[in-house]
């Protein structure tokens, strides 16, 4: 065996093979890395802070907690509520958008449409906010519940660069809309949608219950189609037909 790995590094082109180095620089990491010597400085009050820390389970409480209130009351029930307050999560921030359009008619097609779209932006930005994810920002992005052809986009982390990242998921998605043909391949719109069909085929096993359920909110609303109905518009559905809308 290492005869024959000698002889596959041999044939190996030099450019081919990977030298080791050091990575990017990551564009969402605070300022302060910037500065070595600031950081070597909260390194080193962090390891005296640690130093007489306990190694055991036990976790020292960092929370803040105020006196207990009394909201309400009746004869019957007493509503209290107590602040607790996390120094751990001062730099944490979460935002959460709600994209509706104004001017347009849902639509079966659109909303098949949006579903697609949301799947591939999706895989897209994960290659660009890898790098953020490194450093606990989180993303998510989801149809609109209420029946408005909107998108809703959900970002948390520190709040030093929360609305960097934001800014590049809005940038992307107003890209891959205006230039769907252009970005998107019939292989890849194939692919997620097919996942978009999964999704709703996965809808069957789920509970008589909760069928049941999808069947009456489909009746009483107006811009909301069976499963069946959906599937059998997804199978009409084209790349072509997407970049129209």
């Amino acid at each position: 065996y290492i005869v024959k790995f000698d002889k596959l590094i041999s044939k190996l082109n030099p450019d081919q093979m990977h030298s080791m180095g050091l990575p990017r620089p990551n564009q969402f990491a605070p300022d302060i890395i910037n500065h070595q010597l600031d950081l070597l400085n909260q390194i080193n009050k962090t390891a005296v802070a640690s130093s007489d820390a306990s190694l055991g389970y036990s976790i020292k409480n960092t929370g803040i907690m105020g006196k207990p209130k009394l909201i309400y009351h009746d004869e019957g029930s007493e509503l209290w509520i107590k602040q607790e307050t996390d120094v751990i999560f001062n730099d944490k921030g979460l935002l959460t958008i709600m994209l509706t359009p104004t001017e347009i008619q849902p639509t079966i097609e659109l909303i098949n449409a949006i579903e697609i779209m949301i799947s591939l932006l999706t895989i897209k930005l994960n290659t660009f906010l890898y790098p953020a994810m490194l450093l606990n920002y989180s993303y998510s992005l989801l149809p609109s519940t209420k029946i408005d052809c909107g998108i809703i986009i959900h970002v948390s982390g520190p709040k030093s660069n929360i609305h960097t990242v934001l800014s590049i998921i809005v940038y992307e998605l107003v890209s891959l809309s205006k230039n769907f043909a252009q970005q998107v391949s019939v292989d890849d719109f194939e692919r997620h949608k097919r996942i978009s069909y999964n999704s709703l085929e996965n809808i069957y096993a789920m509970p008589s219950c909760v069928l049941s359920n999808f069947g009456l909110y489909a009746t009483l609303e107006q811009y909301v189609w069976p499963i069946d109905e959906r599937i059998e518009s997804l199978n009409f559905t084209s790349k072509e037909n997407v970049d129209k809308l």
